[in-house]
């Protein structure tokens, strides 16, 4: 989930905000869950985010800091690579340092009259 300010013109498309979410990991029967908090800003060619990652895993943290760069296809969808940075806490083997990323944005407009 992306809160976010979208920005349209005639030789402009971006996206810029906060941006909540999670992940799951799925390591053989476990299931580990990781939430995220990061910023991203989009714009035409170029995208470009950081995010940071708590990875919960027995009873332990693994927070890391994930900046991603990658192309933006007009805000609607973009594909970006992230190298994550062990920062804190114990550090989970499982996961990947890189990441390839493959995000697709649906549009809500929340002051859309209804009909």
């Amino acid at each position: 989930m992306m809160y976010a300010n979208y920005n349209m013109g005639p030789c402009n498309y971006s996206v810029s905000g906060l941006r909540l979410g999670s992940e799951f990991v799925f390591n053989g029967a476990k299931i580990n869950f990781a939430p995220k908090i990061g910023y991203e800003l989009s714009s035409m060619l170029l995208c470009f985010r950081v995010s940071e990652i708590n990875y919960l895993h027995d009873k332990s943290v693994d927070i890391r800091l994930l900046p991603e760069i990658g192309f933006d296809f007009v805000t609607f969808a973009n594909i970006c690579y992230g190298y994550n940075i062990h920062i804190g806490g114990d550090k989970y083997n499982a996961i990947s340092n890189h990441r390839v990323t493959l995000t697709f944005n649906l549009y809500v407009d929340p002051n859309r009259k209804r009909k």
